[in-house]
């Protein structure tokens, strides 16, 4: 039986919409989006588009959100500065209330975006709350390997990162706080650095701004950001776990990018959510191997 010309159209769009990667191993010319079919080229002749099947991973409604103005980006008001020249570490339990105190690092190591070096503050305990600190010029930044570590109105510059979460913590959660990168964005590893491992990673209502990644994630994670906003930032969140071959869970909910490329970046076996995250400028999500994203609006 002969398949009229349009079936076989409507046939072909909904292989292609499904199977991008496969459209461009066989060669075909230019490749099919996913999120839009009809973009790369393809054209139905003998009759119409009919309404395709969401595609997990791709924005159900085209139309940008109305633009919100820009968070502030000023950091709070400092009670005092701090220089310090060793690194403070924390290795017993409980609630340590730095009184808005800028803790400047005059130490060894050079913050020039590139160096591994010591960091001004090290949670080693679990069990602790850190509050009211800003971290500054430190090429380590922050480093936490505990298990339930809370961290409340933080404030951190990046050098190589402004925290990092080992990969021995589990259940960090973190609320109120600003991490920002700089305006030369040479930061490549993320202002907020999450290793393979480190597990229950919890971040609300936080502020991230000006750099090349601001969140990264390597693998064997469950993490949850919310509420948060990110300006400048390249790539927001950054998520691949293909080196460590180890899956994520990502949740993200109500966030908002402005003056970025990118918001989501998920690489392998990454599973993420995202819902009622508004991005102004750039891409919504970018999607590569095994990577699984629904997103709600």
């Amino acid at each position: 039986m002969r398949i009229p010309p349009v079936l076989r159209t409507v046939g072909c769009v909904s292989l292609l919409a499904l199977t991008a990667t496969a459209a461009r191993a066989n060669g075909a010319n230019p490749p099919v989006d996913p999120c839009n079919p009809t973009g790369g080229g393809l054209r139905v002749r003998d009759g119409e588009i009919p309404e395709l099947p969401e595609v997990p991973g791709c924005p159900t409604d085209p139309t940008p959100p109305e633009r919100l103005p820009e968070p502030d980006l000023d950091p709070p008001a400092f009670s005092r500065v701090r220089q310090i020249d060793h690194t403070i570490v924390i290795d017993r339990p409980g609630t340590y209330n730095f009184l808005n105190e800028m803790v400047e690092w005059k130490g060894a190591g050079v913050c020039d975006g590139r160096s591994q070096g010591m960091p001004a503050i090290k949670v080693i305990a679990s069990n602790v709350v850190i509050r009211n600190l800003g971290v500054r010029n430190a090429p380590g930044g922050i480093e936490v390997s505990g298990v339930n570590v809370r961290l409340e109105n933080v404030t951190a510059y990046a050098c190589l990162h402004a925290l990092k979460v080992t990969k021995s913590a589990s259940r960090v959660m973190i609320s109120n706080s600003r991490f920002y990168g700089d305006e030369d964005k040479r930061s490549k590893l993320g202002v907020l650095q999450l290793e393979a491992g480190a597990n229950n990673i919890s971040v609300d209502s936080s502020l991230f701004a000006n750099a090349n990644r601001c969140v990264s994630v390597v693998g064997g994670q469950i993490v949850d950001i919310d509420n948060s906003s990110f300006v400048g930032c390249k790539t927001a969140i950054y998520a691949n776990a293909s080196v460590e071959n180890r899956a994520t869970l990502l949740g993200t909910e109500n966030n908002g990018a402005w003056n970025g490329d990118l918001f989501l970046h998920l690489i392998d076996a990454i599973r993420g959510t995202s819902k009622g995250d508004q991005v102004f400028d750039g891409k919504h999500n970018k999607l590569e191997k095994d990577a699984h994203l629904v997103v709600n609006p």
